[in-house]
């Protein structure tokens, strides 16, 4: 990743220094095309930093922030992120929240890492599909545990496949990394 970046900070910097001298064309059919390939470099370049970002973080996770949490707070705080790609994707939301959970000591920000994920992978799931798009999400307790149940009307996980969702680096997505659902399993442990 360091190896990567390096050469990445050097050319947003002649991006940057490229952009300040696109000021200078006069012929504006020319600039709007220079503009336009530029933003095209620049996009490029904060795509394989993210690439970056994200591989660091999966393999130097952070330390968890643990505090008294209300679990349902967290999802709908990842609900309000997701909401427009759920309507985008004409994806009905069901929530059943138990309105009785006690707090539980967690990292707020990582269950609503570990959700968010979990509803991309949902929404990519059920991406083919015409109609019956449905997410579900529900707490409850259960003795001394809080559970989260998470669930999509997409055709599943292959049989053959299931016991490799959790591995670094697999994916079945085309514009996937196969880190997501690692990340997840590694912050619910």
């Amino acid at each position: 990743a360091h190896e990567i970046r390096n050469p990445l900070t050097g050319i947003n910097s002649y991006l940057y220094a490229i952009k300040k001298l696109s000021g200078e064309i006069a012929d504006s059919s020319a600039l709007s095309s220079f503009q336009s390939c530029l933003s095209g470099m620049q996009s490029s370049s904060d795509k394989i930093e993210s690439v970056i970002r994200r591989v660091m973080d999966f393999s130097k996770p952070t330390n968890p922030k643990l505090s008294p949490v209300d679990i349902n707070k967290s999802i709908e705080d990842a609900l309000i992120l997701s909401a427009a790609t759920l309507r985008k994707n004409n994806i009905s939301l069901t929530t059943v929240m138990a309105s009785d959970l006690p707090s539980c000591l967690a990292d707020s920000h990582m269950i609503e890492q570990v959700i968010l994920n979990l509803l991309t992978n949902a929404v990519h799931a059920m991406s083919t599909m015409k109609h019956d798009k449905k997410v579900e999400i529900a707490t409850r307790s259960d003795t001394d545990k809080i559970l989260i149940t998470v669930s999509d009307s997409g055709l599943g996980v292959p049989e053959e496949q299931r016991f490799k969702i959790f591995d670094p680096f697999y994916t079945t997505k085309s514009d996937g990394m196969g880190i997501g659902l690692g990340l997840c399993q590694r912050i619910v442990t």
